[in-house]
């Protein structure tokens, strides 16, 4: 029986994982969310991150800030549980508001 507070729910989303303290400190990574709840994700990424790693994930208009929890090894991969900190949302909504009080346009780079 599952024992969760918050339910979990498929996903099979390509982004980014960026560590942000340890070894690739700014290196931008690949990974796959395999699972999503109210307060953490699931990634699947090629190698282990360590327990306690920060870490900075980036989608669409979509920034999440969060801490690995666990590591679990899958066949040719690994599954990464993160707990999410913040959530940021809006960049390109606010980038265009910048356009209209500036004479300097701005541009939104998603690495």
């Amino acid at each position: 029986m599952e024992q969760r507070k918050n339910p979990r729910l498929e996903v099979d989303q390509a982004i980014t994982v960026t560590i942000l303290g340890g070894r690739a400190v700014g290196v931008g990574f690949p990974a796959v969310v395999r699972n999503a709840s109210g307060v953490g994700l699931g990634l699947e990424m090629a190698e282990p991150v360590a327990p306690g790693t920060a870490l900075k994930i980036e989608f669409e208009d979509l920034l999440l800030l969060g801490e690995v929890v666990y590591t679990r090894p899958l066949e040719n991969s690994t599954l990464v549980g993160v707990r999410l900190r913040e959530t940021l949302r809006g960049f390109a909504e606010l980038a265009r508001a910048c356009q209209v009080y500036s004479a300097q346009p701005y541009s939104v780079e998603q690495s």
